[in-house]
């Protein structure tokens, strides 16, 4: 089975070069590219990429561990990274900024936002139906 390689997003390199050194940056690049696909667990990538980076703090040795962990379970990575629960897009985008692949109606709303109810009526968080 080949394996394909994922070049992290523009918004995670940015996170990367802010928090690793200059002469670690590179280094992280370059291990996220190189994950393979079953290392993701199905997952997707940009948030495991990122569970990694956000976990490590800057610390390369805290990335290595991550990696290392991944290794043995994905889901660990995801938390230890906060992003292991259903809100992670909403969390990545208060991580990295938002991203400037997904159209704007699939943003994750700010807090307080409005959730179709099925019963054809938008509903704000506390419940009231918007008209």
């Amino acid at each position: 089975m080949l394996s394909s390689m994922t070049t992290p997003s523009t918004r995670l390199t940015t996170r990367v070069r802010r928090d690793f050194a200059e002469e670690d940056a590179g280094y992280v690049l370059t291990r996220l590219e190189a994950l393979p696909d079953l290392a993701y667990g199905r997952q997707d990538h940009e948030r495991m990429q990122s569970a990694l980076v956000l976990a490590a703090g800057g610390d390369r040795a805290r990335f290595e561990a991550g990696l290392r962990l991944l290794d043995l379970d994905w889901r660990d990575v995801l938390v230890g990274g906060g992003l292991g629960h259903g809100d992670w897009p909403r969390q990545l985008e208060k991580e990295l900024g938002p991203d400037e692949n997904q159209e704007p109606d699939e943003k994750p709303g700010p807090e307080g936002h409005q959730e179709a109810d099925g019963t054809g009526e938008t509903r704000s968080s506390s419940g009231e139906a918007d008209r």
